[in-house]
């Protein structure tokens, strides 16, 4: 997995090596760990501090970027794959979060409270699998939807 996601990152021109570093733990750390991860857990897989975690959770990142050259070694050009847009409602949050809303829910035919989140996604035809590239929390306009 690591000389897979050195290859992509050197492809990323504008990752630097600081950067790589801590992306390449983080990628490891995520790879073995089981149970609710949080900066402080990650400290006891890796000698680094929850600091330094933290510090760099502010950093930006091109996931979709990432995501999309993974994708592209991972499987041919000539694998059958879709790009799939899927939106998620979440209702069981505390009430004075910023962008709680109301959304329509396909499902239940009517708009509820809550918060809705669009996923962007490469869906792999042959193993009926999504790969999500970018998360978007939808924001509610006065009086929309």
């Amino acid at each position: 997995m690591e000389d897979v996601v050195k290859a992509i990152f050197v492809r990323m021109s504008n990752i630097k090596k600081p950067q790589r570093n801590i992306l390449l733990t983080l990628f490891s750390v995520l790879m073995v760990f089981q149970g609710n991860l949080r900066f402080l857990n990650m400290e006891q897989y890796w000698l680094a501090s929850e600091k330094r975690y933290h510090r760099w959770s502010y950093r930006n990142f091109d996931f979709a970027k990432f995501i999309t050259e993974l994708f592209m070694q991972m499987f041919s050009s000539d694998h059958e794959c879709v790009a799939a847009i899927d939106a998620s409602f979440i209702n069981k949050l505390a009430k004075k979060m910023e962008e709680w809303g109301w959304y329509y829910i396909g499902s239940s035919g009517a708009s509820q409270r809550g918060l809705e989140i669009s996923m962007i996604s490469i869906t792999d035809l042959k193993s009926n699998t999504a790969y999500t590239l970018d998360a978007q929390q939808t924001t509610d306009e006065e009086g929309r939807s």
